[in-house]
């Protein structure tokens, strides 16, 4: 069938270096790219609202940034946080619905689906084929560590269950905090960040161009995919595996494909 109008992309940004690097990262720039609300709300399953006098909103009889300053003293007491990011850029090619890659031992391909309904979006159609010059796409995968995984195991174990929900909803928001702020930054690398406030805020609402797409996730639901992902970015060098499932290890992990075409949006297949 013919592709979606999405054929019409724009000329792909030059990346600042091709293949892949491992970065280092602090608890701190991930405090920063924390989404409070996202954690307070929907990891800990807390009620959010006012406090008297415009003091920090109230969660469960106590105040939610007390709790996660709790939290956050004991990482820091107990090193259970260790940040660990590998990213690249890739020259690639839309074609049909894969998206061709050139890593360093030839060509990998992710292989998308296609929505069923129209528009019949597909992740490759945001990209060039090679007819057209090629294009660019940006790989990431960060993760908080092993350390959460092992508090969160013996809390299992002494079956102290508000510390795990405590303790997971941090660890998942702090990867995903780590993958916001990569984003921010393949997207500055790209030169795409100069209308941006800078503010996480804003980032959280998805006030920039392109998007960030992780398997497993509705426009890109085939975990099996993750394996060229890490035959592209090698992440063992930070310290994550997949399993026999496809699942990365340690859990609190994230990777992403990065889009950076300005009509990518979410979508479902």
């Amino acid at each position: 069938m013919t592709a979606p109008s999405t054929r019409g992309r724009p000329v792909p940004p030059e990346p600042p270096f091709l293949g892949t690097r491992v970065e280092d990262a602090d608890l701190d720039t991930a405090l920063r790219w924390l989404n409070r609300p996202a954690l307070f709300r929907g990891r800990w399953g807390y009620p959010v609202k006012p406090a008297a006098g415009g003091r920090a909103p109230i969660t469960g009889g106590r105040p939610a940034e007390a709790v996660l300053a709790e939290l956050v003293e004991r990482c820091r007491r107990e090193d259970l946080v260790q940040p660990g990011l590998v990213y690249g850029y890739f020259r690639c090619a839309g074609d049909g619905n894969d998206l061709a890659v050139q890593g360093p031992a030839g060509e990998e391909r992710f292989r998308f689906r296609r929505e069923a309904a129209e528009p019949r979006r597909c992740i490759a159609d945001w990209f060039r084929p090679a007819d057209r010059g090629g294009d660019v796409v940006s790989l990431q995968l960060v993760t908080a560590g092993h350390g959460l995984p092992r508090a969160l195991e013996r809390a299992n174990r002494e079956g102290r269950y508000l510390e795990m929900l405590h303790l997971h909803g941090f660890a998942s928001a702090l990867a995903e905090a780590l993958a916001e702020w990569l984003h921010h930054r393949v997207r500055a690398e790209l030169g795409l960040a100069g209308g941006e406030s800078g503010d996480p805020a804003d980032a959280f609402r998805h006030r920039y161009r392109g998007r960030r797409f992780s398997f497993g996730y509705p426009a890109c639901p085939d975990l099996a995919e993750q394996r060229t992902l890490f035959r592209l970015l090698e992440p063992d060098r930070i310290g994550v595996t997949l399993n026999a499932s496809c699942q990365m290890v340690p859990e609190h992990s994230t990777s992403a494909l990065v889009v950076h075409h300005p009509d990518a949006v979410q979508f479902a297949v």
